[in-house]
């Protein structure tokens, strides 16, 4: 494939929450077009695109029908609830993400889950008054990673590797996986390992809750009134998957209630949300912007898969890690 081909592919980014995605995919394919389109015009600029990606922009059947060029919806990381596999699959659209191992999007999730646990423990939110106020000096009194048992809601890419950085603070470390990984829990050092019948039972002994799966059926409201009550006193929640995973009533009322310590969360019920939301009240609650996995390791990873998949997509290939591989595109070789 020669050079000229691939400057005749459009790359249409959908929406302004993640800049740097622009500059990373630049720095990997500098021959391309790249365009940044607001999630308000993307119905009109659609039909221009050759590839889209879609960051947290939901691309529905209204605007698939309108994207008469489209070879591929490339999803900038793994999440693809955003996109109606339906549609894009009806219309012979292949749609691909970028897996969290082996781009060093694992490692970079796994190192915020430690920055927002530290950051719980010693209530870093309440600090800064401290030191400015010259007020209680010597306070407020922080939590010990040591000791302490961490559960974690996943044991996939992201979840090994959070499991490997919080063993070294000596905590028990257990998790929960559909289909246990005996092999790795071992290898890693995990004190205990078991299925989602085992889930009472897990939340029960688990005082730092790390949430490391994805968005679908199963997983929607896994912690809601029921489960969350399951949880210790005092436990913490840590949330850098999908903000629907929690059910939002239930976590603000045990905030209330002092049965939940405090909360990490990267991601959110409405993204960005909105300024009077009463998540942000909470003097015990760390709240980041989706960057769990914004970083120059991670984003120099997936900029390096989503080239290859554009590559591939040009050659008349379908791209690696097809979500939907039984699709049939009239530019596919056969």
């Amino acid at each position: 494939m020669g050079l000229d081909q691939i400057k005749t592919k459009k790359v249409m980014i959908a929406g302004r929450s993640f800049p740097a995605i622009y500059d990373y995919l630049m720095k990997e394919m500098p021959e391309i077009r790249v365009k940044i389109v607001d999630h308000e015009a993307l119905p009109d600029e659609i039909s221009e695109a050759h590839i889209i990606i879609p960051a947290m922009s939901i691309i529905d059947n209204d605007l698939l029908n309108k994207a008469s060029q489209l070879l591929l919806i490339q999803q900038w990381g793994a999440g693809l609830e955003g996109v109606d596999m339906e549609a894009a699959t009806r219309l012979n659209i292949p749609v691909a993400n970028v897996p969290t191992t082996g781009t060093g999007n694992s490692e970079s999730v796994a190192e915020w889950y430690v920055m927002a646990v530290l950051n719980l423990c010693r209530r870093t939110c309440e600090i800064r008054s401290v030191v400015e106020t010259v007020s209680g000096w010597g306070s407020p009194i922080g939590q010990a990673l040591y000791g302490k048992t961490a559960g974690i809601i996943g044991f996939g890419g992201i979840g090994k590797a959070l499991a490997k950085r919080l063993r070294v603070f000596q905590m028990r470390v257990i998790a929960i996986q559909r289909h246990p990984d005996q092999e790795s829990a071992k290898e890693i050092g995990l004190d205990w390992i078991g299925t989602e019948q085992d889930l009472p039972k897990f939340l029960q002994q688990t005082n730092f809750l790390f949430l490391c799966l994805p968005l679908n059926k199963s997983s929607f409201h896994l912690l809601n009134k029921e489960t969350i009550a399951m949880l210790p006193q005092g436990a913490y929640i840590l949330n850098a998957a999908r903000g629907s995973i929690i059910e939002k009533e239930s976590l603000i009322k045990y905030l209330q209630e002092g049965h939940i310590g405090g909360a990490a969360l990267d991601v959110y019920w409405r993204e960005p949300p909105a300024a009077n939301d009463p998540i942000a009240q909470f003097s015990n609650v760390l709240l980041t912007p989706h960057i769990a996995g914004v970083t120059d390791y991670s984003y120099q990873g997936i900029a390096h898969k989503v080239a290859i998949n554009i590559l591939r997509v040009s050659k008349g290939l379908l791209p690696i890690h097809c979500a939907n591989p039984e699709v049939s595109p009239s530019w596919l070789l056969r």
